[in-house]
């Protein structure tokens, strides 16, 4: 991924996904202060999330999925408020998932199978205090909030 990209600072959306880029995801790509839509799924991304993601204010969707990222997913990425897709699985994440988890209030969509966290049953249960509904099966862990009908989707390994 090229750094240069930070300097379109007005993008509101990079969407990359299904090529064979690789290499570590720079944390220029926090400058891009009105991004809305981060797609960078289904490539060789190395290395791990930047913190300056959370830079990013704006964003609407963050989809990382299937690439070969690794530690843990960024407190700063918890303050985003507007999130509402939080898409991560498939990479060799690991460490656990923070309580911060739940200041995304807005999410519709959130997924992390495939990785090493840990912390999953603590999401559920904070999930599910703040949902009205709750649908499980062995492999995924569907709650939605009925009156707004917002289903969040929390796929475990």
């Amino acid at each position: 991924m090229p750094t240069s990209l930070s300097s379109y600072s007005q993008l509101q959306i990079l969407s990359l996904p299904d090529n064979e880029f690789d290499g570590p995801i720079h944390s220029e790509v926090g400058r891009l202060s009105n991004l809305q839509i981060l797609e960078f799924g289904t490539n060789h991304f190395t290395g791990i999330i930047p913190q300056e993601i959370g830079n990013l204010v704006n964003l609407v969707e963050l989809a990382m999925e299937d690439n070969q990222i690794t530690g843990s997913v960024p407190i700063s990425l918890f303050n985003i408020s507007s999130l509402q897709v939080l898409s991560l699985w498939k990479n060799n994440l690991s460490g656990f998932l923070p309580r911060e988890i739940g200041n995304l209030t807005k999410m519709h969509l959130l997924q992390l199978s495939g990785n090493k966290l840990r912390g999953i049953e603590e999401v559920k249960e904070l999930l599910n205090k703040k949902m009205h509904c709750l649908q499980r099966n062995e492999k995924e862990f569907h709650t939605m909030n009925c009156s707004k009908q917002r289903m969040i989707l929390v796929r475990v390994i």
